[in-house]
Formats: structure tokens, sequence, C-alpha cells
């Protein structure tokens, strides 16, 4: 399993390197993060997908001891894109349908007897409070999507909250987006108190 996240502690770590005279660990602008980014996730599905492939084959064979095998959990992958960019999601949705890599299996209602797909997962997750408009349409589309909320003694909390709001400052530019979106959908709630929207 992988957590796959964009960012972590780039400014620190960079301000530390220079300190220290040591080259930065970290991408210097956020186009080559995206990159990098964008080519792991490609990366992970590719092999999730070489795994799945393999697994059907085994599976195909009947109860030879490779099937065993390929079932024992190092041969699961389970990958988590956490992310708050938005190109970033829909590259890998289409990477994943152009590899056949169904949304999470059982939640999607697939039959699940092909247990070579039902080993491997794509989960999805933004932090709490972030990107709703994002996350709730990879659930209501049977994709395993997650909130997370960040928890323990606030002086660990909130430099964390602040340096994932300095990495995604370009999800602060959606603020307007979100605010949009959640304006229509009162509006909608409101109406349909008074009016049969039917």
């Amino acid at each position: 399993a992988a957590k796959l996240v964009r960012g972590a502690y780039r400014i620190h770590e960079a301000e530390r390197a220079n300190e220290r005279g040591e080259e930065s660990p970290v991408f210097s602008t956020i186009e080559e993060t995206h990159k990098c980014y964008d080519e792991s996730v490609e990366h992970l599905l590719s092999q999730m997908k070489i795994f799945q492939d393999q697994s059907s084959a085994i599976q195909s064979h009947g109860d030879d001891i490779r099937y065993v095998a390929s079932r024992s959990t190092k041969n699961k992958i389970e990958v988590m894109c956490a992310t708050h960019n938005q190109k970033s999601i829909e590259k890998a949705i289409a990477l994943m349908e152009k590899l056949d890599l169904h949304p999470h299996p059982k939640l999607s209602g697939m039959d699940c007897t092909d247990e070579s797909r039902a080993d491997h997962v794509v989960h999805f997750a933004q932090l709490y409070g972030m990107c709703d408009h994002l996350t709730y349409p990879l659930g209501r589309n049977k994709y395993s999507a997650y909130k997370y909320l960040p928890y323990g003694p606030i002086d660990e909390v909130i430099p964390y909250l602040l340096r994932r709001a300095q990495e995604n400052s370009d999800v602060l530019g959606n603020v307007g987006k979100e605010m949009s979106l959640l304006k229509g959908e009162l509006k909608r709630r409101i109406r349909g108190l008074f009016f049969d929207t039917r």
C-alpha cells in the first residue's frame, strides 16, 4: 500500500538544505512537483495493472501453488492518491479507465469472484473541509474516496495545516469555485422547500 502525497515540507526542506549547503531535496517549481506526482501515479497504476493481469492468469490455472502465492498480501496493491489537485485526479481516473482498473471493486458492485481485481484498489483522499467538490463526486461514482482529519496537540496540528495551506495555494484559488457551488446547492434546496422540483 502507498499513500502518494505532493510537496510535503517543501519550503522548510529547501531552507534547511540551503543552510547546510546541500542541494534541495524538493523541486523548485510547482510544475515540476505536479509532473513528478502525476508520473508517480502513472507508475503505480501501471504496476497495479501488471499485478492484476498476472493474478488473473495465475487464477485461471486453478488451485496450483502459484495461485496461493498470488493471494498473499505481498501481491495486493493499494494506492491512495492524496491530492487536492483536480487535474491530477482527472489524470488518474483517465489512466484507470485506459488500464481497465475499476474503482473500488466491492463499492462498484463488481463481481468479486475475479479476486485478482478485488485485491487492487485505488483510493482518493482530501483534507476534511477542503475540495468537497472533488471528494463527493468521486464517492457518488463508486470511487473509494476519503476525507482525512489531522488531530493531536494544537502546537503540532496548526503548523501541519499551515504547511498544507502553503503547499496547496492553488487550492485556495478554488475557494471562489467552492463558494459558487455551495450557493447553487443552497438555492436548489431552498427552491425544493417551496416548489415541487420533480
